[in-house]
């Protein structure tokens, strides 16, 4: 093909496209199964949803810059030299039409996600601290539903401001506004996050005292022959505890994984400026072996987090229980509106074998059946003989 990206680079593209549909799959998967939990608007659905959108945005900006490799090094060139007066384009990673939607999609889900962590751990940072605020006191549902219109809304101004020319005069700047959200997020949800790690490392302490407690006075009323009707709040306290046990740790999990993601951005964007000055002056675009490979392999750690979400949220016993059931019951479901359908159609070519229609029986002389009607419209009679059984 024309313009594509040189032979020899065509497997490692090839198995990296793999690779992220794979990603693509099981983040669709947790989508999915999310969605027909009835989890449609949670953290986690809404997470999950904006990494497929990233990884599609991903693939299909690996296809473009395998099927139009020489149209997107000569851009990264013309772009090269027009940072020398602009050097903010250097963050933006993208030259040519192409790469500037699938850049854009991928920094907008970027964002997004990047609210989402934050607003999620001032919800667990609330509930494991137990603050009971009377001004928002009833109205939580509201606020939840407010924040993640803010999360989704948010990033689109901000895809918006980052387009404004001023600001590709000053790589500082540009980086600052640029990466403003990702780096506020993830800095007030690591101090949120520590804090709620610090109360629920307390919380635990306690709960272990309490079933101490509890045990030892239940012994003494067994000895004593009194208390039978004393209430066992153990296994409830403990089912709740081990919830909010797992919950933290997968949430600790999830942000740990998004905030290495932020860095290895960081590191992308101090790679990208350190390769496009050293090209500013050289007589055409960087097509060192070393660059390609890692402009071939750059977005592995990025799509991984397809994988890495139904890892965290996908793993427990009763997600699949669930998940297959509802499967067989949306297959069930198909296969019965389909066979209604077949049912109609049949219906409609055999409409006038079954609408009321006047029928008269007469036997014949060789033990079968003579069928015969009028149709409502004057059609002339018609017969059909049929052997009786």
């Amino acid at each position: 093909m024309s313009g594509a990206i040189p032979q020899e680079y065509v497997g490692t593209v090839v198995a990296v496209v793999l690779y992220t549909f794979l990603c693509l799959f099981a983040a669709l998967i947790l989508v999915r199964k999310l969605y027909l939990n009835g989890d449609k608007f949670t953290y986690v659905a809404l997470l999950s949803l904006f990494v497929a959108v990233g990884i599609v945005a991903a693939i299909g900006e690996q296809i473009h810059y395998a099927a139009n490799w020489k149209v997107v090094k000569e851009a990264q060139y013309q772009k090269a030299l027009y940072m020398v007066d602009h050097p903010g384009l250097v963050f933006t990673n993208a030259a040519g039409w192409g790469d500037r939607t699938f850049y854009s999609i991928r920094s907008y889900c970027a964002n997004v996600q990047a609210i989402l962590i934050l607003f999620w751990s001032i919800a667990l940072f609330v509930g494991t601290w137990n603050l009971s605020l009377n001004r928002i006191r009833g109205h939580q549902d509201q606020i939840s539903l407010g924040s993640k219109i803010f999360a989704i809304v948010l990033p689109a101004t901000h895809q918006g401001v980052r387009q404004i020319p001023a600001l590709y005069k000053s790589a500082i700047v540009y980086l600052f506004v640029a990466d403003s959200i990702i780096i506020f997020s993830f800095t007030f949800g690591t101090f949120f996050l520590i804090l709620t790690l610090y109360k629920y490392v307390q919380s635990r302490k306690v709960f272990k005292l309490f079933q101490a407690s509890s045990a030892q006075s239940a012994s003494i009323a067994a000895d004593g022959r009194a208390g039978t009707s004393t209430s066992n709040p153990s296994p409830i306290s403990a089912s709740l505890d081990a919830d909010d046990k797992w919950l933290i740790i997968r949430f600790t999990i999830a942000f740990s994984v998004l905030t290495a993601y932020s860095i290895i951005l960081g590191m992308h964007q101090h790679r990208l400026y350190r390769e496009h000055k050293a090209t500013d002056l050289a007589d055409g675009p960087n097509i060192s072996p070393a660059f390609i490979k890692y402009e071939c392999v750059q977005d592995i750690p990025v799509v991984s987090t397809g994988f890495v979400m139904l890892l965290i949220f996908g793993t427990r016993r009763r997600f699949w229980q669930g998940y297959w059931e509802k499967c067989k019951e949306s297959w069930d479901g198909m296969r019965m509106r389909l066979k209604r359908l077949g049912r109609r159609r049949s219906g409609v070519t055999g409409r006038r074998q079954e609408l009321p229609m006047h029928w008269n029986r007469m036997h014949s002389e060789d033990d079968g059946v003579e069928l015969s009607w009028r149709g409502d419209k004057g059609e002339p009679r018609q017969h059909i003989k049929a052997v009786v059984g």
